[in-house]
């Protein structure tokens, strides 16, 4: 696979959120933010992973797990309808542990299923993870019909120095679902 992407400069490179909002605004009834899962991984994550410049979006960096699902969906509801993107710190629940960290508010999410592999042009590229949220704390929370997806690189960026990791530390990405319901069960539903 060839490696379209330039390493950047080490200083952070944030995309303007206002102009990429107004630019997203001014676009005809009927477009849609709703990049496939192969493009989130290789045209937004890869370069937020290597400090690139983006294209104009509406994926916003935030410490999802702080907040539940709804939380979240009241804070950032204009950036979405029925699904929301975030880069999201990917923290670990174990300080020497490879087990992620997924306590958000006053719930967990929780894993479904085997990881789902991402390819382009025949390449691994990344990996797609199903959780589901549950209010209340594990293991007897209540099942609830928020989804998430959570996207990773197959070959995370290894050239960053340790100062540069710890400003900016592994990321992973994040569609959240709106609730599941009978008059979407023909949707393709992602968090």
């Amino acid at each position: 696979m060839s490696n379209n992407f330039e390493l950047g400069t080490t200083e952070n490179i944030n995309n303007n959120e206002e102009d990429d909002e107004e630019l997203l605004n001014s676009f005809p009834a009927g477009y849609r933010f709703k990049p496939r899962d192969d493009e989130l991984v290789l045209f937004y994550l890869k370069p937020k992973l290597l400090n690139l410049r983006l294209p104009p979006n509406r994926i916003r960096d935030v410490e999802l797990y702080h907040y539940n699902p709804q939380q979240l969906i009241e804070k950032y509801g204009s950036y979405g309808e029925e699904e929301w993107y975030f880069f999201t710190p990917r923290e670990k629940k174990y300080r020497n542990g490879l087990r992620p960290n997924r306590t958000a508010g006053d719930g967990y999410w929780k894993a479904t299923g085997a990881d789902k592999i991402l390819r382009s042009e025949s390449h691994e590229i990344g990996y797609r993870k199903a959780l589901v949220f549950y209010k209340g704390k594990p293991p007897k929370g209540e099942k609830t019909d928020w989804m998430m997806h959570e996207f990773r690189l197959k070959d995370p960026p290894a050239k960053l120095s340790q100062d540069e990791m710890r400003a900016f530390p592994p990321n992973s990405m994040n569609t959240l679902s709106s609730p599941r319901s009978k008059e979407t069960t023909l949707r393709q539903l992602r968090v």
